[in-house]
């Protein structure tokens, strides 16, 4: 059985990322009941099976030249995400309610709401609304506790988010809507003093890797 269970929710994001940047455009995103925890190995074992997603890359190369749709299969925790390319898809798949992240972004909530989409310079992930606007209220709160170390912390957490370059663009809007609020409020702080990281860390996806 080849690889497919994430041992991070940031390594199983980045590899839905990755296999969305390899034409794995179409997506069906599952979850799983967390009273039936002991048949998710084998519900993942049925997906595979019925998808085919546990090729090789030479089975792979093959099925694209006879013109047939490939399909990935993507767990963590109790989120599991089928994806496949353009191509034939089989009777049984066919069946199944697939979105092209193309034109439906793939949404996904894990320690936050994270949306994985296209923008301008390819496949991008963004905080959804309700965590982006969720964020924007805890900066708001610590600014008006008056609190800049508080303020500074709460901030600093957007770092333990991978830097996709959505993500980049929405903490410069907070940080430049903490200082906005900062000011306003008579609370002093300046830019320097918020640790804002910019380079995205490539996380193991896999075990054993």
């Amino acid at each position: 059985m080849g690889n497919y269970l994430c041992i991070s929710w940031q390594g199983f994001i980045q590899q839905v990322v990755y296999q969305v940047s390899r034409g794995y455009y179409w997506y069906c995103l599952i979850e799983y009941p967390e009273a039936k925890q002991d048949r998710w190995f084998r519900t993942d074992n049925k997906l595979m099976g019925k998808y085919s997603a546990d090729l090789s890359k030479d089975q792979r190369y093959r099925r694209k030249g006879m013109g047939n749709a490939n399909f990935m299969f993507l767990r963590w925790g109790r989120f599991a995400v089928v994806l496949h390319t353009k191509g034939i898809v089989e009777e049984v798949a066919d069946k199944d309610h697939f979105c092209d992240i193309r034109e439906k972004p793939l949404e996904v909530r894990l320690n936050l709401g994270y949306r994985i989409h296209f923008g301008s310079n390819g496949v991008t992930v963004h905080l959804d609304r309700e965590s982006y606007h969720g964020v924007k209220e805890i900066l708001a709160d610590a600014v008006r506790r008056h609190n800049p170390r508080l303020l500074k912390q709460e901030f600093d957490r957007l770092n333990g988010i991978p830097c996709w370059s959505g993500v980049v663009e929405q903490k410069r809007q907070l940080l430049a809507f903490a200082l906005r609020a900062a000011r306003k409020n008579g609370l002093v702080v300046k830019r320097e003093e918020f640790r804002f990281i910019t380079r995205r860390k490539v996380h193991k996806v896999f075990e054993g890797e």
